[in-house]
């Protein structure tokens, strides 16, 4: 049996970074004057490693 080309090169679009945005969201609803930076360091408190680059493009 053989597989499609199209199928055997798939890669999924499953967003990794769903925990993050929610995380985030949660944050930002709680601490309305927080900017990108100040939510960066709430999330290194809580325990997630990220990239403050990151941070700052879900943010925005």
């Amino acid at each position: 049996m053989a597989f499609e080309r199209v199928s055997h090169r798939y890669q999924s679009r499953r967003d990794l970074a769903l925990e993050l945005r929610r995380r985030l969201r949660e944050l930002t609803v709680s601490r309305v004057c927080y900017g990108h930076r100040r939510l960066h360091i709430l999330l290194q408190r809580g325990g997630q490693r990220v990239n403050h680059k990151r941070t700052f493009r879900l943010y925005s």
